[in-house]
This record gives structure tokens, sequence and C-alpha cells, in this order.
């Protein structure tokens, strides 16, 4: 009998904080509490959980904005989050 190996490549991991899934740039997977940094700069310690999620996750924007200009992508002026900057 062989394993099932499940893969999980890094540039898809999207953590999710205060129902807004983030973009993050990891190199393997952080450990139970060790900081995630994300692409807007939010700061939190990394969870895991088995549970289905019971709210409506939404993009955050500003990692968004953050991920298309460090990879020279076009930037609609209608992108959400450049509302939010003065």
């Amino acid at each position: 009998m062989t394993d099932a190996r499940i893969m999980i490549t890094t540039p898809h991991i999207r953590p999710v904080i205060d129902g807004r899934w983030h973009l993050t740039r990891l190199t393997r997977l952080p450990a139970p509490g060790e900081p995630v940094t994300t692409l807007c700069g939010e700061r939190e310690p990394a969870a895991y959980s088995d549970q289905r999620s019971q709210i409506t996750v939404t993009t955050c924007w500003n990692c968004d904005l953050a991920y298309r200009e460090a990879h020279g992508m076009h930037v609609l002026p209608t992108h959400p989050a450049l509302r939010e900057r003065p």
C-alpha cells in the first residue's frame, strides 16, 4: 500500500486575517504560533484548523495591489486599494 501525498505549494497559501485572505511570501509552512507577515504589512501568528470556516472570506485589496506593483502588472485606476490611498 502506498501513501497519499498531500502537495502544498507555498505560493498558493493564503493566510486569512479578520475575514480577508492575504498574500505573503512563504518559503515553507510556518509553525503554529510563528508570525506571518502579509504583503500589506499585517502580522499575525500562524494557526491551523481542520474546521470549515463559517465566515465569507474576501480579498485583501492592499495585498493584491502590492503583488501587482511588485510584479510590474498593470493596475487599473479603479483598483479598490487605490481608493484607500491619500
